[in-house]
């Protein structure tokens, strides 16, 4: 009886050893008094799995991160090129926003306001032959909408900071300066590309044309623009934004 009693325990225990190493498990730490039910065993396999793929993710970034430090600390690494490449970026950011003088083909338009009657037109009249600051604004947006890169009017860059107010026959800009018509409005960029969008039917341009305001259009080889007369910032800040 005693030997078939024995034969049984060792056959079990055969089986519960036989679980363990299939499952992958260690005895190292193992409290027997508190098993793993089917759903702590599960999650336990998916914890184990998700911290594996996380050591996988960080040796990846940090064999990029090696690879990036012996590539500048390697001798064979064109620093010139690299300056180089760098001060493009910045010129072409000054451009961009206005801090550059830029230079380039492009397009002029001149906007005068149309010829008001006093005896005959309105007020209502006048104000539709009039270019304001609305007017200005919304061609802007169809010039960059075609393809400028750099624009000015008379002799005020625009940057991403440009404001304007109609001020009677002048239009203001946020730094105090003032310009009236004739407006003068220089574009850098494609010049046969913004020339087609800005005279096609329905453009704003058009639709200035029709109120009776004089509006001429030229092809420029060569544009030259000053830089913008930008101030600094005060509350807006770089945000970088903060790994979890």
């Amino acid at each position: 009886m005693n030997n078939k009693r024995a034969k049984v325990i060792v056959f079990i225990s055969t089986i519960v050893v036989g679980f363990l190493i299939a499952g992958n498990f260690s005895f190292e730490g193992f409290d027997s008094s508190f098993p793993l039910n089917a759903k702590e065993y599960q999650n336990a396999i998916e914890t184990k799995n998700n911290l594996l793929k996380e050591v996988g993710s960080l040796k990846s970034d940090n064999q990029e991160i090696k690879e990036k430090i012996d590539k500048y600390n390697n001798n064979d690494v064109n620093y010139d090129k690299i300056l180089s490449d760098m001060k493009a970026q910045v010129r072409d950011y000054g451009m961009l926003t206005g801090l550059n003088e830029a230079t380039g083909p492009g397009i002029v338009v001149v906007i005068n306001d149309g010829i008001i009657d006093n005896s005959a037109d309105s007020q209502e009249d006048a104000d539709r032959k009039t270019l304001h600051d609305a007017d200005m604004f919304s061609l802007l947006n169809e010039l960059k909408s075609a393809g400028a890169e750099a624009i000015a009017i008379n002799d005020h860059r625009i940057s991403p900071l440009t404001a304007l107010t109609c001020k009677y026959a002048f239009l203001e800009f946020e730094d105090g300066d003032m310009v009236s018509a004739p407006f003068n409005i220089y574009a850098i960029g494609d010049p046969e590309s913004m020339k087609t969008l800005l005279l096609q039917e329905g453009s704003y341009l058009k639709r200035l044309k029709i109120r009776g305001l004089s509006v001429n259009l030229d092809v420029k080889d060569n544009i030259t623009l000053k830089a913008a007369n930008i101030s600094e910032m005060k509350y807006a800040e770089e945000y970088i934004k903060k790994n979890k």
